[in-house]
């Protein structure tokens, strides 16, 4: 675990409770629960192997976590380890399963095998099933600094001029810089900055309804933008690479909450219900005008 940045304070945490069978891992996304919990996992395994080919250890990740894919997950724990002392899980992420899956998960947390571990990621805690919670030993991670997201940054040297010119948007979430196309996100973020200055022409429109972002990094984003354009209008922060909050941005902080606020309840709106998501963004580029 000595190469992952950052996190020291959970890293510790890890190493002193490897008795304990069920972990919840939350955090905001890109700031990296799942890279802590598959190191974690090469640490209490045979060293012999990489955490992606042991034998000892599952990661699920898919798109949508069913109910057999849990099922597969409670026979694989079943099974006697074969080259260590555990049989490690890494569920990333419990927003990804459905209900059917989230119910065969508690009954396995109820009931866990002997000498397994399950590492459950959350990047919305506040969205996990209470019951899940209290079998669980809660881990919040914090978003890094600003030399840790840097250091992080650094090992990828093919992404650094685009890393470079999101940095400050996305300062303490290197993940989704790296994990995401960065050049979809620039794209995105300066299609928003013309939207917000009014510029409504269709390459824009059609760059942001048809973008490959996910909501909640375009959530976060607008956000982050709303939160500078008020920082700017009551003389905390002035960025001179942001001429647009002063000159093209006319609005006072009551109107910027105002959007921020009915942003905020169009995409819950679009979790809860499985709106689509090309009619979502369009609402969403409408509340901006």
């Amino acid at each position: 675990m000595k190469n992952i940045i950052g996190h020291k304070s959970a890293k510790q945490t890890l190493i002193n409770n490897r008795s304990v069978q069920s972990w919840l891992i939350c955090g905001q996304k890109g700031i990296g629960k799942a890279t802590l919990a598959k190191s974690f996992a090469s640490f209490i395994l045979t060293h012999s192997y990489t955490h992606y080919d042991h034998p000892d250890f599952l990661i699920i990740e898919d798109p949508l976590i069913t109910v057999e894919r849990i099922r597969y997950l409670k026979n694989f724990l079943y099974l006697s380890p074969k080259h260590s002392d555990y049989k490690v899980v890494l569920i990333d992420s419990i927003e990804a399963a459905n209900n059917n899956a989230r119910n065969a998960m508690l009954k396995i947390l109820e009931e866990p095998t002997q000498n397994s571990i399950i590492i459950i990621i959350s990047h919305k805690p506040y969205h996990v099933p209470a019951t899940i919670k209290s079998r669980c030993f809660q881990l919040k991670l914090s978003p890094l600094s600003y030399d840790e997201t840097k250091q992080v940054i650094a090992k990828f040297p093919s992404e650094q001029k685009l890393c470079e010119e999101l940095f400050s948007l996305f300062c303490g979430l290197p993940g989704i810089i790296i994990n995401t196309a960065s050049s979809k996100i620039n794209d995105l973020y300066q299609s928003l900055l013309k939207v917000l200055q009014g510029q409504n022409d269709f390459k824009t429109i059609d760059c942001i309804i048809n973008t490959d972002v996910e909501l909640d990094t375009i959530a976060y984003i607008l956000q982050n933008l709303i939160l500078r354009v008020v920082k700017n209008k009551i003389g905390i922060e002035k960025q001179s690479d942001e001429k647009f909050i002063t000159e093209n941005i006319i609005h006072n902080i009551s109107y910027w909450y105002e959007k921020c606020q009915q942003i905020i309840d169009l995409l819950v709106s679009a979790e809860k219900f499985n709106l689509d998501k090309s009619h979502t963004l369009t609402n969403l580029v409408n509340i901006l005008n």
